[in-house]
């Protein structure tokens, strides 16, 4: 298992977060971190602070629900995996290597999306979830799984779908 994987299970275990959806806002509170929302430009999307006082995670207030969600489990990665420094800057800006939105080129910001992806969607209630709508044969398509699962889970299409394809789940498109 990953650390990230570890990581994030430890903290939902002691966070008493057992349940889906993971509400990433109830953990950052449990560790100590404040949480607000902010009128961003039009490139940033979050961030977190960390200085003596306190600890603080911003999102965007314009966000999507799952923009936000993933960016306070990806702020928290930064503050659970103990990250050197004190500001962690998350952008909508695209990336360099394939042109999406969303995926880091930075180990650090590949790790804290690899955290986030394990904190808002645990590999065991995904497999859980998979395999019950696969028993229950409503599972039309790829398509209707992975909107499905998203919904369950209140994350985006494109978070469930890249967490399903990195867990073995469903091959890429």
């Amino acid at each position: 298992m990953s650390l990230e994987e570890t990581r994030s299970s430890e903290l939902l275990a002691v966070a008493g977060e057992l349940s889906i959806p993971v509400d990433p806002r109830r953990i950052a509170t449990h560790l100590g971190l404040r949480v607000a929302e902010a009128a961003f430009n039009d490139e940033l999307s979050g961030l977190l602070v960390r200085d003596s006082e306190m600890t603080a995670i911003v999102v965007r207030e314009s966000e999507p629900e799952t923009r936000k969600r993933f960016t306070i489990a990806h702020e928290l990665g930064h503050f659970v995996l103990n990250h050197p420094g004190d500001l962690f800057v998350d952008t909508l800006t695209f990336n360099r290597r394939d042109n999406r939105v969303g995926i880091a080129i930075d180990p650090l910001e590949m790790q804290a999306n690899a955290f986030a992806a394990a904190l808002l969607m645990p590999a065991n209630a995904l497999r859980s979830a998979v395999a019950t709508l696969v028993e229950s044969k409503n599972v039309i398509d790829r398509t209707h799984l992975i909107d499905t699962l998203a919904r369950q889970f209140e994350v985006s299409t494109q978070a469930l779908e890249f967490r399903l394809i990195s867990l073995g789940f469903l091959s890429p498109a």
